[in-house]
């Protein structure tokens, strides 16, 4: 009789022993296990104690032992085979939650995109005042000597030419400009030509130490200036007059809007001095729609306004909301002015044109029935605005 010994046995060990019993030809009837070394070895008689009983009981357990193990062997050998036939996962990319959209419809056709889940509430914190800068000590007037000058201008429309005057530091000291300089037409013998000329608007917000601005060494300021159907003689050059700096005169570059309207009178627009333009601090477009809006004498204008993302990427605002000015005011007169916090806070991220709705709400004084215009900038003088009609009601 062929008997096999086991210590300490373990379904591996087991069942590779026993396969190798049956592969040597070893009848399975014959097998069992006694007590000793792991492994198994020939035998040339059984042992005296050895009982029937207790082979056919042996003979149980390594059947068992022996499934057991050929079970663990396949699961093993599966395993193996998928994981080596099958391709490497790649990392799943983690993408943030995108915030959801929904249109908003103008009239008809007319729509844009918006944050869905209606206007933020309106906030009634009343925002500070703006910080006021104060000019440091010691800079002065810039000099015309080191100012140098040069203005260029392109085609608009209705026969326009418009442009700016370019001004640049080139002294190693900042130094200030003023207000809003004077242009005066030169002809070829040197006298002024008569022209009417009108203040120019802005192509920057109002710099916070407006009616000065301070400009660094090797750095420009700019001066908006339009010419509008100009039928007069032609000027030999243009003569700058710059409040508390003097005047340049300016030789090449200019150029004189067409002259399309004889019977019409001829305009030269002139911007103040300001600092290049530069890209917007917020760029958030405000838009009202639902004009003209309607209010009652001493109750509240209720309205929606809807900040467009203007530009391609991404926005999301700062831990700190910015404020915002509303004005209600008729020619001549302001009606009411209040300064809030731009309720911000849990808006998130506000893709490229996406706007976001805000719902506001101004206090409307007793006694201002009739027509009015009301003024919504964010964050003045950095910010965009927005001006819609008003209806007054008693």
């Amino acid at each position: 009789m062929i008997g096999v010994q086991f210590r300490h046995v373990r379904i591996p060990a087991c069942a590779a022993t026993a396969i190798r019993w049956l592969a040597a030809g070893g009848a399975p009837e014959r097998l069992f296990c006694w007590p000793g070394r792991l492994g198994w070895r020939p035998w040339s008689a059984e042992p005296a104690r050895q009982q029937p009983a207790r082979n056919l009981l042996a003979r149980i357990v390594v059947c068992v032992v022996v499934m057991r193990g050929f079970v663990l062997l396949a699961a093993t050998a599966v395993a193996a085979a998928s994981c080596a036939a099958a391709p490497p996962r790649a990392a799943r990319a983690h993408h943030p939650s995108r915030p959801r959209v929904s249109w908003h419809v103008i009239a008809g056709a007319k729509r844009f995109r918006v944050l869905a889940g209606g206007p933020v509430p309106w906030l009634s914190a009343v925002a500070p005042p703006p910080p006021k800068r104060v000019l440091a000590p010691g800079i002065h007037p810039c000099s015309p000597g080191r100012l140098p000058v040069r203005v260029g201008m392109q085609g608009a429309t209705m026969g326009q030419m418009a442009g700016v005057i370019d001004l640049t530091n080139t002294g190693s000291r900042p130094c200030t400009l003023r207000g809003y300089p004077v242009v005066r037409l030169l002809s070829p013998a040197g006298t002024v030509i008569p022209a009417p000329e009108s203040r120019g608007g802005r192509l920057n917000p109002r710099p916070l130490t407006w009616p000065r601005i301070v400009v660094r060494p090797g750095r420009q300021a700019w001066v908006n200036v339009i010419s509008s159907n100009w039928c007069g003689p032609r000027p030999a050059a243009w003569l700058l007059q710059l409040p508390a700096t003097g005047a340049l005169v300016i030789r090449h570059g200019w150029q004189m809007g067409l002259c399309e309207f004889r019977s019409a009178p001829s305009s030269l627009s002139v911007g103040p001095v300001e600092p290049p333009q530069a890209p917007p601090k917020w760029p958030l477009v405000p838009m009202i729609f639902g004009r003209p809006l309607r209010a009652r004498a001493g109750g509240s204008l209720l309205y929606v306004v809807f900040l467009m993302n203007a530009q391609a990427g991404s926005y999301r605002f700062a831990r700190r909301c910015p404020a915002y000015v509303e004005r209600l005011a008729r020619p001549g007169r302001l009606i009411a002015a209040e300064r809030h916090v731009l309720n911000c806070a849990h808006v998130g991220v506000i893709p490229g044109d996406v706007a976001a709705a805000f719902a506001i709400r101004m206090a409307v004084p007793p006694g201002s029935a009739g027509k009015a215009r009301l003024t919504w900038v964010l964050d003045p003088p950095f910010g965009f605005s927005e001006s819609v009609p008003v209806l007054i009601r008693r």
